[in-house]
């Protein structure tokens, strides 16, 4: 089985804790609203349609601050199922996930394997995935985001950090998965747009049958504690020595 490395993705995590921070806020401010204010009467009558008006919009704003919380929710558990699915890989195969690329970048899932380095970005959209040329559609309409430009520049990304930490050139190839069940996705194995596209039950025959680099032992590790560093994992002490015995048995027996 591959080594998994990381949690969740931090960028998911602290947008899920700042939605949550601004619905406590918005309830502690209804709850204030009332009761300094127990009856409409001492308002007055515009006093009292403000309260409504103000009670509505923070009903609107709470209905919003749950289903953003609910679609960061759906990208945090789309990536357990893509880390636990890459976690399927055979031996020598390396995950990582929540990866911190740079500063103002992370990777929800990277893997290094005998065949190359992948740059996984993982969606939890729903629907049919299709191609119209330029872009990817859902239901024949266009995402609200370009994925292949977000993806290719993680790709660029976690190139410069393996030169930057290991000293190593190694091109590392984009991948979209899209993890849930009810994404149907039949856009054949090849590249689009320098990409690939998959559905997460055909990802591991990706990652394991494609690949323009050859990586040996050494490489792997050598690459694997660079990565190590950008990602929040306390065993990753023991998952490294773990890592450097299975690729020292593999040596062995070739």
């Amino acid at each position: 089985m591959a080594v998994v490395f990381g949690g969740t993705n931090g960028y998911l995590a602290r947008r899920r804790g700042l939605l949550a921070f601004s619905l406590l806020v918005l309830l502690a401010a209804i709850f204030a609203l009332f009761y300094y204010a127990p009856s409409f009467s001492s308002f007055g009558l515009w006093g009292a349609v403000g309260v409504l008006l103000a009670l509505a919009a923070a009903t609107k704003a709470v209905g919003f601050i749950e289903r953003k919380n609910a679609r960061l929710g759906g990208g945090i558990f789309g990536e357990a199922v893509v880390s636990r699915e890459l976690g399927r890989l055979p031996d020598g195969f390396v995950v990582f996930r929540g990866l911190m690329v740079n500063e103002h970048q992370d990777i929800d899932c990277a893997v290094v394997a005998p065949n190359g380095v992948f740059a996984v970005e993982v969606k939890s959209h729903k629907g049919a995935i299709g191609f119209d040329g330029e872009h990817l559609t859902r239901n024949g309409r266009w995402f609200e985001k370009d994925f292949f430009r977000e993806t290719m520049s993680e790709a660029v990304g976690l190139r410069a950090l393996i030169a930057r930490a290991a000293k190593l050139d190694v091109f590392v190839e984009p991948v979209i998965v899209f993890s849930s069940q009810a994404a149907t996705v039949r856009l054949g194995t090849g590249k689009i747009k320098n990409c690939y596209v998959v559905g997460k039950e055909r990802l591991n025959e990706l990652v394991a049958g494609v690949g323009s680099s050859r990586i040996d032992a050494a490489t792997t590790l050598a690459i694997a504690q660079a990565l190590a560093a950008g990602v929040n994992d306390r065993h990753k002490a023991k998952k490294l020595a773990r890592l450097g015995k299975i690729l020292k048995q593999q040596s062995y027996e070739k």
